[in-house]
């Protein structure tokens, strides 16, 4: 009885010492932690509801993040985001095998691409560079992945260029869909917003997708358990240099966890809250950054994101970084944030910041020395001998990694020391003397452009001040030419006014003499008369006759005057009139 009750109370104290060591485990929880970390500096963090107000979504206490849902996939590696063996039968799709006719040692790894059934020809463009800068030596595998299941030509045409194995996986539902926490219309509504309108993908859902499928569940994928390494391949991608060298046995060899070509700025309005979500994170797990030096890579002075990643479109990585418990814990917490959907967060900060905080400066490499081209970045070997060996159709003097202000990369290599190619400097000091003679010829054009912009003014001040002075004059012209027709008015009413006045003097001078001609008349008659009476009765028939005939030339001479006059008057208007 006493052995028995032993063997439980040591089976007690086991079981007790093991809750404790996995409650140990648990992150502490809490809304806001000031910590000391990343040695002199200093960050704050924040709850999800005060960073986005809008979704009012919290973190469960004590979870680092986790769902109850994350929380079962922690205790069981089996459940069912990452399937069991019998299962993967239902998501590998395909298989193309070819004999392996390189003689060069391979590492367990694998060329991976994420693509669909409308990029077929993007995506055997991709492959033939490849292949034929790289893969042909060493024949590793190609893995296709797929949301939906890949079509018939897309099998053929990718399988007859691969000198590997070719495999096509499906991914499933669970993988390239809303997890239950996410609200859809709100998502939808922030993806229709005129803010995301103007970023790249920013109203597409897929992308979305994509994006968190690439940042949490890619390595979990049934047939990435066969491998350790990956290395990513987009479509329309170009290789400009032969890649003599493996570059997965130089990550074993080296000890290198993640490798890259490229690294530039994200966009701001597509991580608004991801830095703040992943400090809050690192703080509450007590994970302060692996090494100062790749922290300040990626942060200001004031501890915050500079925007800095990694282009993942080209990365090639060891999967056990991404398997580890702590990158799992913090894509948990990304996931549960909300941010691939209520944002547009991106895989390639979302394994910068994991990088960054979790690894080395020696554990990560950019490989200088391979020419990338993928949209707007260019990458190439600043040494001229390795451009020759290699057989490298790419511009040096173009290299996006060493003159674009656009690049992270002279910032990484210098906080991590890196070495640089052999003709680094020289190109960099040409870059550096380019960027000095643009801003010289700009400045000179600013200069000569502000030359033009003040003859322009001045002469739009000439032609102003001339088009016054005619305006002015022409205002004059017209005033001096309405007061003369104001004047030649005036003067021909007083002329018509003066020809009145004549005229009705001059009537009034011909009724005055008609008035003295019948008075002299008068007097005449009243002569005549006295002296009929005087001379008798036998002269006054003659005095008669006489006075009739007088008469008559009275008359006569009357009409003869009344003619003159008017003639008089006639000639005296004309006169007027001239």
């Amino acid at each position: 009885m006493r052995r028995i009750n032993a063997r439980l109370f040591a089976l007690t104290g086991l079981v007790i010492v093991t809750i404790t060591v996995l409650l140990g485990l648990r992150p502490e929880s809490g809304s806001l932690n000031k910590v000391q970390s990343f040695g002199k500096k200093e960050t704050w963090t924040k709850t999800w509801a005060a960073i986005n107000p809008q979704t009012q979504t919290q973190e469960p206490e004590g979870t680092g993040g986790k769902t109850p849902e994350h929380e079962h996939k922690d205790e069981n590696k089996e459940s069912a985001q990452r399937y069991v063996p019998g299962d993967s039968s239902k998501l590998e799709q395909a298989v193309h095998r070819k004999q392996v006719t390189s003689k060069a040692h391979r590492q367990n790894a694998t060329l991976l691409a994420l693509v669909r059934n409308s990029e077929t020809y993007g995506m055997i463009k991709s492959i033939k560079q490849l292949e034929d800068r790289f893969n042909h030596k060493f024949n590793y595998d190609w893995v296709f992945l797929n949301e939906e299941p890949f079509d018939e030509e897309f099998i053929n045409e990718t399988s007859m260029l691969v000198s590997g194995t070719a495999r096509y996986g499906n991914i499933p539902k669970e993988h390239w869909s809303y997890p239950d926490w996410i609200d859809q219309d709100v998502a939808k509504k922030i993806r229709e917003s005129r803010v995301m309108s103007r970023i790249n993908y920013g109203s597409s859902e897929s992308y979305r997708h994509m994006c968190r499928f690439n940042s949490g569940f890619f390595y979990k994928h049934p047939i990435m358990d066969d491998y350790q390494f990956y290395w990513r391949v987009e479509p329309d991608i170009m290789y400009n240099c032969d890649i003599p060298e493996d570059p997965f046995k130089f990550m074993v060899d080296n000890r290198k966890q993640y490798g890259f070509v490229v690294s530039m700025y994200e966009a701001q309005k597509t991580v608004e809250t991801l830095w703040e979500t992943s400090m809050k994170h690192f703080n509450q797990s007590g994970l302060p950054p692996a090494d100062p030096r790749m922290y300040e890579f990626i942060a200001r002075e004031d501890n915050t994101y500079n925007l800095c990643h990694f282009w993942s479109n080209f990365e090639i990585a060891n999967l056990d970084f991404y398997r580890d418990e702590k990158y799992e814990r913090f894509f948990n917490a990304l996931d549960w944030a909300g941010g691939f959907f209520y944002e547009r967060w991106g895989d390639a900060p979302v394994h910068t910041i994991a990088v960054a905080m979790l690894l080395k400066a020696e554990e990560v490499h950019v490989f200088q020395d391979i020419s990338y081209t993928h949209t707007v970045a260019e990458t190439c070997p600043l040494d001229d001998g390795m451009r020759h060996e290699r057989r490298c159709v790419c511009n040096p003097h173009t290299d996006f990694s060493w003159k674009s202000k656009n690049s992270c990369t002279p910032r990484f290599v210098q906080l991590t020391q890196k070495e640089t190619l052999k003709d680094h400097d020289r190109y960099v000091t040409a870059f550096e003397q380019e960027e000095r003679d643009e801003k010289l010829r700009k400045l000179q054009e600013e200069e000569k452009q502000q030359a033009i912009n003040e003859q322009r003014q001045k002469d739009r001040r000439r032609k102003a001040e001339q088009r016054k002075a005619q305006r002015q004059a022409e205002r004059e012209k017209k005033a001096k030419e309405k007061a003369q027709a104001e004047g030649k008015g005036e003067q021909k009413q007083e002329q018509k006014q003066e020809q009145k006045e004549t005229v009705k003097e001059a009537e009034n001078e011909t009724v005055q003499e008609r008035k003295n001609e019948g008075e002299q008349k008068e007097e005449t008659d009243e002569s005549n008369a006295n002296s009929n009476e005087d001379n008798g009765d036998n002269s006054n028939q003659e005095t008669a006759n006489e006075g009739t005939d007088n008469g008559q030339d009275s008359n006569e001479d009357d009409s003869g005057f009344d003619e003159i006059t008017a003639l008089d008057n006639e000639d005296l208007l004309q006169d007027i009139n001239f």
